[in-house]
């Protein structure tokens, strides 16, 4: 009879601290995944073990708040900020990069490139700001174009100016410069500025042709 007893007594005391466990480790979350919101009911001590029971899969690289191993209280938030991958050219190297880091100007301090005034910056082969946010969604390219520095020299006229054209025709035009048919340019028009073999002053010299008297 007191052994019966006894072992109600431990199945009692069993379910009862299963129920206080499950008491404990219930909580109403919201899980924020790159500014998307969800609510979850979870039965879990910490983080880790909240995102395990939603079923939401995380990576090293992923940006979490509060961290992994934190334990949560009910009606508390987790914010994921889901890692990118990230390629970067500039001045003839490349880096990549898988961050949850999303602003092109953050990304480029962290592969240690400088973009510096009158240089241009393509994301995804777009001209972008350097405080565009990216998605998570895909692979981003980010490519920096370096501004070339041109010393035109027009008959008695000098002006300097900058471009990142592709050619030295595109630079002249975008910078209102017109060339007639007679005229003469040094070095021609059709020369490609692409690439990074620029990095002096590109000297360039215009010969305009004089009407027939």
């Amino acid at each position: 009879m007191k052994s019966r007893y006894l072992k109600l007594l431990a199945v009692s005391l069993i379910l009862t601290g299963m129920i206080l466990i499950g008491l404990e480790t219930h909580k109403t979350i919201t899980v924020l995944v790159d500014g998307e919101a969800q609510t979850v009911q979870v039965f879990a001590f910490n983080v880790t073990g909240a995102l395990r029971w939603a079923g939401i899969a995380i990576t090293t690289e992923d940006q979490i708040d509060p961290a992994a191993d934190q334990w949560l209280t009910d009606g508390q938030g987790i914010n994921i900020t889901r890692s990118m991958q990230a390629e970067i050219q500039a001045d003839g190297k490349h880096y990549s990069l898988n961050t949850p880091e999303r602003l092109p100007a953050n990304l480029l301090a962290m592969a240690g490139v400088r973009l510096f005034p009158h240089d241009q910056l393509l994301v995804d082969g777009e001209e972008a700001p350097l405080d565009e946010r990216l998605s998570s969604d895909r692979p981003h390219s980010i490519q920096v174009k370096r501004a070339i520095q041109i010393q035109l020299t027009d008959g008695t006229d000098s002006k300097i100016f900058y471009t990142t054209a592709a050619t030295l025709g595109q630079a002249l035009e975008q910078n209102g410069i017109q060339l007639h048919t007679a005229d003469r340019i040094s070095p021609p028009a059709g020369m490609s500025l692409d690439g990074d073999q620029w990095r002096k002053p590109l000297q360039v010299e215009i010969k305009r042709s004089r009407p027939v008297q």
